[in-house]
Formats: C-alpha cells, sequence, structure tokens
C-alpha cells in the first residue's frame, strides 16, 4: 500500500445521502439571544452522532453559538 495508512479520525460513523436531502432550517437562537426569523432551504449532505453537514445559500457566521 505505498506505506500510506489512513486513519479515521471522527469518533461516530458518518452516514452519506446521495441524493443530497432537502429539508428547511431555522435559526432559533444566536450568542444566547432567541431570534424569530423564517426558514430556508437547505440539502443534507451527510449524518453523524456529532452533527450533520448541509449545504445552504445562507451566509451564516462562523460561530459554535448558532443553533
Amino acid at each position: 500500500m505505498n506505506g500510506v495508512i489512513n486513519w479515521q479520525r471522527r469518533d461516530y460513523f458518518r452516514l452519506q445521502l446521495v441524493p443530497p436531502l432537502c429539508s428547511r432550517m431555522t435559526i432559533v437562537m444566536l450568542k444566547g439571544k432567541t431570534m424569530k426569523v423564517g426558514s430556508a432551504d437547505v440539502l443534507i449532505e451527510d449524518i453523524g452522532g456529532g452533527g450533520l453537514r448541509f449545504l445552504s445559500d445562507l451566509k451564516l457566521p462562523v460561530n459554535d453559538q448558532l443553533v
């Protein structure tokens, strides 16, 4: 194998969705502040025990306080 070792660094198994799953997303809280906004269409690409990966047209902040 030419000395290349592949390690799985994730703690959870990831389920890839092919084709992606169409869904709707809404933001309910940002930095502890409750939000009342509409929803947006997203495409869910994969799901795992630690979360999911999705595609969206929204410009979301890079922040771990987004619910």
